[in-house]
């Protein structure tokens, strides 16, 4: 039985397409079995419906404790599924750890794509370009002012910490135009080319982790893609 996925969309949706479009070339082997969307007529939303997927508007007032798993359940019924958020403008439900009672997603079991280098630290220690509000266009145009010559994607797993979970995946992106619009575009093709294959790895367990400890990343013999800090 091929590994199941939801996904949680908030804009266009083109990434969220991307995978959708891979689980049929076999860049992506898994089932995406449904799509949470907090934006009411979002471009994911479209995708969902060309591609008969099930999806479920998901606005704040919905996201009581509990409601994700519960979601899931939903969409893929018992068993292992896991959970990609790709534009996914909201703060997920997350557990502390897999042995966590509480409501929330097991951290084993959700991930990331974010549009920037998470391993860049501010001052205070927390990503640069990452955090609460740092998606999107805001990456973009940060990265464009900071005048570091690159920007890029990353992908993580993710806990209770806004975009503090181990980074499984990071990759440059030069900025070779005085322009962040231009900047976003070649990241955006970036995101498209390496999302389903690095999902694929997480979803085959090939990338993971025990939910507690990033120091206990594993990734396969020879993976390049690591944050080179």
């Amino acid at each position: 039985m091929r590994p199941k996925i939801v996904f949680g969309c908030s804009g266009g949706g083109s990434g969220f397409n991307n995978c959708i479009q891979a689980t049929k070339d076999g860049r992506l082997d898994a089932d995406i079995v449904g799509m949470l969307h907090n934006v009411l007529n979002c471009g994911a939303v479209e995708h969902a419906q060309v591609h008969g997927i099930p999806h479920r508007f998901f606005p704040k007032s919905a996201r009581t404790p509990g409601a994700h798993e519960a979601a899931i359940l939903e969409f893929a019924g018992d068993g292992e599924c896991f959970f990609m958020a790709s534009g996914c403008l909201w703060p997920v439900e997350m557990k502390d750890g897999p042995d966590d009672a509480g409501p929330g997603l097991d951290p084993r079991y959700a991930a990331n794509i974010h549009p920037g280098m998470l391993s860049l630290l501010a001052s205070g220690g927390k990503p640069m370009f990452g955090g609460q509000d740092m998606h999107g266009d805001e990456v973009h145009k940060a990265a464009w002012r900071a005048n570091l010559g690159y920007s890029g994607l990353a992908m993580h797993f993710l806990t209770k910490k806004y975009d503090e979970g181990p980074i499984v995946f990071e990759y440059q992106v030069p900025v070779i135009y005085d322009d962040w619009q231009h900047l976003k575009r070649g990241v955006n093709v970036m995101e498209h080319y390496f999302q389903p294959y690095v999902t694929n790895l997480i979803v085959h367990k090939k990338i993971r982790w025990d939910g507690k400890d990033p120091k206990n990343l594993i990734v396969p013999d020879g993976y390049r893609f690591l944050p080179q800090v």
